[in-house]
């Protein structure tokens, strides 16, 4: 009796998994997905070649569908912050995977049904990081006043504030500028007194957020956020700087902020 029960439930076990097939493909996936990287080891144009189960940059090949000429995957979200969670896409030849951090652009350019394989051409089109800066129409108080965050450069005073809260002058350590995709979206904070900005999801607050993470009601630097919308951002560049000092905080358009590149340097 044990044993028939026991086979009655191997079965069903079976039956379970060859039906929910696709969803357990998917999961294994998934995890695997985190493991397992394709190393691209050229810094110009090569040829990358993987096959259902492998992952190429953000981007995880499930199947090859020759009855449309394309390729079906699930897409992660790397930028501004790693998701376990992939989106369903669909690639045709000339399509690309999509923007990553690192200056890579892979281009689906062949599938081969007969290898169960598609093709890339991996591309370096820009040099990173990840754009999670400010808008080029963002104005930086310095103690000679205020400047647009494109001009400013290494060597020059700009406001920070110290690790005991006092505002204090600073020397500008370092700058950034990274181009972004077509697409990239910025999101537009506008605060109940008036002051507003545009900056990227990823941009660091003074108070160990990110502006991504801000909604209608946050507290931001006194006060409150009353719009925290994504907008298509219109211009090729993001900026940032350092300041010198213990906190790398500085004023973007009134609004006390923090730098992305305070974790690069320290």
């Amino acid at each position: 009796m044990n044993t028939r029960v026991m086979l009655l439930a191997a079965l069903l076990v079976a039956l379970t998994a060859a039906t929910a097939f696709g969803v357990v493909y998917s999961i294994v996936n998934k995890i695997s997905f985190f493991n397992s990287a394709q190393s691209i080891n050229c810094t110009g144009p090569c040829l990358v070649t993987i096959t259902p189960g492998d992952k190429l940059s953000d981007f995880l090949l499930l199947s090859l569908n020759k009855e449309n000429d394309s390729i079906a995957g699930l897409s992660y979200m790397v930028w501004p912050i790693v998701s376990t969670k992939g989106y369903p896409v669909t690639l045709f030849i000339g399509d690309f995977i999509g923007y990553t951090c690192d200056g890579s652009e892979y281009q689906l350019v062949s599938i081969n049904f007969s290898n169960d394989s598609a093709s890339f051409m991996h591309i370096m089109t820009r040099v990173g990081p990840c754009p999670v800066c400010l808008s080029g129409n963002t104005t930086i108080s310095t103690p000679e006043g205020q400047f647009s965050v494109k001009d400013l450069k290494a060597g020059m005073s700009v406001w920070t504030i110290d690790s005991s809260g006092n505002k204090a002058a600073a020397t500008i350590l370092e700058t950034s500028k990274v181009r972004v995709p077509s697409d990239h979206i910025m999101i537009h904070v506008v605060l109940a007194d008036g002051r507003q900005i545009f900056a990227s999801p990823g941009h660091p607050t003074a108070d160990g957020r990110t502006v991504g993470e801000l909604a209608v009601g946050s507290q931001l630097d006194g006060s409150t956020v009353i719009i925290a919308q994504p907008v298509q951002y219109n211009e090729n560049y993001t900026y940032d700087i350092l300041p010198s000092g213990s906190t790398g905080f500085y004023w973007a358009n009134g609004i006390l902020i923090g730098s992305t590149l305070k974790n690069s340097t320290n």
